[in-house]
C-alpha cells in the first residue's frame, strides 16, 4: 500500500494537529498547575488574615466584656497612700452607724523591696460595743472592697454587754 502524495500531505497536517493538540495540553496543565499553587499559597494567606482578624476580634470583645471587672480591680487597690485616709474617715463614719466606739487606729505603711511597685498599709482597728454590732462590724471589715489580707481577729467579751474587737488587716496600696 502505497500514500498518495495527498494523503501524506492528510497524514502530516493530522500529526501537525494532534502535536499541537497535545503541546496545547501540557502547557495548559502546567499553567493550571501553577494557577493551582498560587490559589493555595493565597488560600493559606487568606486563612491566616482570618485566623489574625478572628483573635483580634475576640481579644476587642473580651476587652469590652471585661471592662467593668477591670474597673472594679482598678477600684480595690489604694491608688496611692493618700486613699488610705478616705478608708479611714470611712470607718469612722460606719462605727457610730453601727453604735461602736473606735478605741484605737493605727495606721503603718510597709514595703517590701522584694516586690517594687507595691507596697501595703497594716491597719489596727480596736472597735467597743454590743455583742452583735461588734460582730457585724468585723463581717463587715472581713469583706472589705479592697485588695487586703486580714491579719489577726480577736473578739472578747468585756462584760455582758460590752464586746471589744480588734482587727489587723494588710490593704495593697500600690502596684506595677
Amino acid at each position: 500500500m502505497t500514500l498518495t502524495p495527498r494523503t501524506k500531505q492528510y497524514f502530516v497536517l493530522a500529526l501537525l494537529v494532534a502535536a499541537t493538540a497535545v503541546l496545547a495540553a501540557l502547557y495548559l496543565l502546567v499553567q493550571i498547575r501553577g494557577q493551582g499553587a498560587r490559589l493555595e499559597a493565597n488560600s493559606i494567606v487568606i486563612n491566616e488574615s482570618s485566623a489574625q482578624l478572628e483573635a483580634t476580634t475576640r481579644s476587642k470583645r473580651l476587652i469590652d466584656e471585661t471592662e467593668e471587672e477591670r474597673a472594679m480591680l482598678r477600684r480595690s487597690f489604694f491608688k496611692e497612700s493618700s486613699d488610705s485616709l478616705d478608708f479611714l474617715t470611712q470607718l469612722e463614719t460606719l462605727a457610730p452607724q453601727f453604735d461602736l466606739e473606735l478605741t484605737e487606729i493605727i495606721l503603718e505603711e510597709i514595703s517590701n523591696p522584694a516586690t517594687p511597685g507595691k507596697s501595703e498599709m497594716l491597719f489596727r482597728f480596736g472597735y467597743r460595743g454590743s455583742k452583735s454590732a461588734v460582730f457585724d462590724f468585723t463581717k463587715l471589715l472581713e469583706v472589705l472592697p479592697y485588695h487586703s489580707r486580714l491579719q489577726s481577729v480577736t473578739l472578747e467579751s468585756k462584760s455582758d454587754e460590752e464586746w471589744e474587737g480588734r482587727l489587723e488587716v494588710r490593704v495593697t496600696v500600690k502596684t506595677l
